[in-house]
C-alpha cells in the first residue's frame, strides 16, 4: 500500500512514455516541466478542453486549433472523431518538433501545424515570451518571469480562416483571445467555437467584450459545455 501510494505520488518522475486517451507521449523534460508532465500522467492534462472538442466536433468538421501545446488534444481528435482536417498553430517554436513527432509515432495523417501566433493585423513579426511551464509562454513579458524572448510570426487571422475554412475553432492562447475575440468579423463558417479564458490577465471587462462581439456574430454561449473557464460557443439561427 506504501510503495503504491509513492508510485502514485513520484512515480511520475521515472515516466519515459504516458498514454492519454490512447496516444502515446514521449517525455522529453526539456520540453515537458515535472508540473506539466504529472498532470499528463495523471490524466489530468486539458481534461475540460478535450471534454468539450469531443462531444462538439463531428464528421466533416475542419478544426482551427490556436495554441496547440503539445499537440495532444490535436491528436485525440483525429483518433476519436472522424474529422476532415486539423490545422494547427503554436507560437512556441521549441514545441513544434514535439509535436511533429507525438503526431509521427501515433500515425496522425490529417493534421498539419504553422509556427506563430495569430492577429488581426498584418503579417508581420512579434515578441513572444517563453516561460518552463509552456502553457504560461506568451506576448506579454510583465505576465509573469520568462526563460527566453523570441520573435515568432504573426499570422493576419482572416486571411487563414478564408483560406483554411474552419467550422471548428479551439483557442487557449494565454490571453491572446482579448484581441483576436473582442472585435470579431472574421467567423465565416464557423459553427462552434471552445475556447479558454484568461480574466486573470485580461480582466473582466475584456471577458464581456469577448462575449459581445460573438453574440453580436450570432454565437450563443452552450452552457452544457462549458467547464470554468474553458468555455464553448454554437451559431444560433436568428428567429
Amino acid at each position: 500500500m506504501i510503495l503504491k501510494k509513492l508510485d502514485h505520488k513520484f512515480g511520475y518522475h521515472f515516466r519515459r512514455k504516458a498514454w492519454y486517451h490512447g496516444i502515446e507521449i514521449a517525455h522529453d523534460p526539456a520540453i515537458i516541466s515535472p508540473k506539466i508532465w504529472k498532470r499528463v500522467c495523471r490524466g489530468r492534462y486539458e481534461t475540460r478542453e478535450i471534454a468539450a472538442a469531443q462531444a462538439m466536433v463531428g464528421a466533416g468538421d475542419r478544426v482551427l486549433e490556436l495554441g496547440a501545446g503539445l499537440g495532444l488534444v490535436s491528436a485525440i481528435l483525429s483518433k476519436t472523431r472522424p474529422v476532415e482536417k486539423i490545422l494547427a498553430i503554436e507560437a512556441n517554436p521549441e514545441l513544434a518538433d514535439f509535436i511533429v513527432d507525438l503526431w509521427k509515432r501515433n500515425g496522425i495523417e490529417n493534421a498539419d501545424l504553422r509556427s506563430g501566433v495569430m492577429s488581426r493585423e498584418a503579417d508581420k513579426t512579434v515578441d513572444f515570451f517563453l516561460r518552463r511551464d509552456f502553457w504560461s509562454s506568451s506576448m506579454e513579458a510583465g505576465s509573469g518571469k520568462y526563460e527566453k524572448r523570441v520573435e515568432v510570426s504573426s499570422w493576419n487571422v482572416t486571411t487563414l480562416v478564408e483560406s483554411f475554412e474552419p467550422s471548428v475553432l479551439i483557442v487557449d492562447i494565454e490571453g491572446g483571445e482579448a484581441e483576436l475575440f473582442g472585435e470579431a468579423g472574421w467567423l465565416a463558417g464557423v459553427r462552434t467555437i471552445m475556447m479558454e479564458l484568461h480574466p486573470d490577465r485580461i480582466g473582466i471587462a475584456a471577458v464581456k467584450g469577448i462575449f459581445d462581439a460573438l453574440s453580436t456574430e450570432g454565437f450563443a454561449y452552450h452552457a452544457g459545455c462549458s467547464t470554468g473557464k474553458v468555455v464553448t460557443f454554437l451559431r444560433v439561427d436568428r428567429q
